[in-house]
């Protein structure tokens, strides 16, 4: 079924699988790139927190540049 969290540092949301049932580390939120310090235990969260050290890398404007909507049209 998996574990249903928030990241929280920019909200998205994320399902970590039955693997983390009993787990105590980091997780790397696929929105915003930050981490998070996580402890699970029989697959119900138990403590989570943004992990101090280094900032999560930031997107710059060449990167998202090429992003569109799903079904907008292309540009060429």
């Amino acid at each position: 079924m998996g574990i249903k969290v928030n990241c929280l540092s920019c909200g998205h949301p994320m399902e970590l699988s039955d693997a983390y049932d009993d787990y105590e580390g980091e997780v790397r939120c696929w929105g915003c790139r930050a981490v998070l310090e996580v402890t699970l235990h029989e697959g119900k969260l138990q403590r989570m927190r943004l992990a101090t050290g280094e900032p999560a890398p930031r997107r710059n404007d060449s990167e998202t540049s090429n992003l569109r909507a799903p079904g907008a049209p292309v540009s060429l």
